[in-house]
């Protein structure tokens, strides 16, 4: 596999349905892309698709097979630690990026180096009406806030976050992991925004955007949630967050002091 400017790493569970259209997505940018696709155990033909991509395209498409199931944030780091490109994007197996996703999102990050990140809109496909979330308003902010596949960051900012927690409250149908990353983003590094909807998000029943769209209204710039589900009515997943907020801050904190050590040896 050849070395590329942006790798995009693709975790896959039981994904022979929809992986092909993500793929495609990402081999048709206009800026080349390395691709890392990740088998999360899936125990049917996904690997078996994985590996007929990767022979079709071996200086682009790179394959990883997890011997046990450990939910999306492992397999996305799993994927990441083999990328060595100046920047790092993630698709789910049911999403795409739309044209210029890639170019839109690196050029900025080259031209900006204060940035750490890149968001873009999201185009919501599929989604029913009675959910239908409009651009600009709270709930698609909160939407392009939390998710973490709209996103290409640099390398060393995403490993200086430790990567995807993988801890069990955060597997699940509320998208806890992403949410702890991009907490940590925010909190600590500077994130640019193409506002173009270059991510396309397909709903399904049952995925994180179903979970939002079905139980949320936006109010002004406010998100109202019409029901909370268990691990938000417990507090479990919000004290979780705080813990991982903190851990984050330290890891920061540990590698810009050794940074500084470094520099005055």
């Amino acid at each position: 596999m050849d070395t590329f400017l942006l790798t995009c790493i693709i975790p896959a569970h039981r994904g022979t349905a929809s992986l092909q259209r993500a793929v495609d997505s990402v081999l048709a940018q206009d800026l080349a892309t390395g691709l890392i696709l990740v088998d999360d155990a899936s125990g049917d033909d996904t690997w078996g698709l994985i590996q007929r991509i990767a022979a079709r395209h071996p200086r682009q498409v790179q394959g990883l097979q997890l011997a046990a199931n450990r939910g999306p944030a492992c397999a996305r780091n799993a994927g990441a630690g083999l990328a060595d490109s100046r920047y790092l994007a993630f698709l789910d197996q049911d999403d795409e990026w739309r044209p210029g996703f890639a170019r839109r999102c690196t050029t900025l990050l080259e031209q900006q180096q204060r940035l750490a990140a890149v968001k873009t809109g999201i185009h919501y496909a599929q989604l029913p009406e009675r959910m239908a979330i409009a651009p600009g308003e709270a709930r698609d902010a909160a939407m392009v806030g939390m998710h973490g596949c709209n996103m290409v960051i640099r390398r060393e900012a995403f490993w200086a976050l430790g990567g995807f927690p993988g801890d069990a409250v955060f597997r699940g149908p509320l998208g806890g992991e992403d949410s702890a990353l991009q907490r940590g983003l925010k909190g600590i590094f500077y994130t640019g925004l193409v506002k173009e909807p270059l991510y396309r998000y397909h709903w399904r029943p049952g995925n994180v955007l179903d979970r939002f769209a079905s139980r949320t209204r936006s109010e002004g710039p406010v998100v109202r949630y019409a029901r909370l589900e268990p691990p938000e009515q417990e507090g479990s997943l919000e004290q979780a967050l705080r813990q991982h907020d903190a851990q984050v801050k330290d890891h920061v904190a540990q590698l810009r002091r050794l940074l500084i050590e470094a520099g005055g040896s």
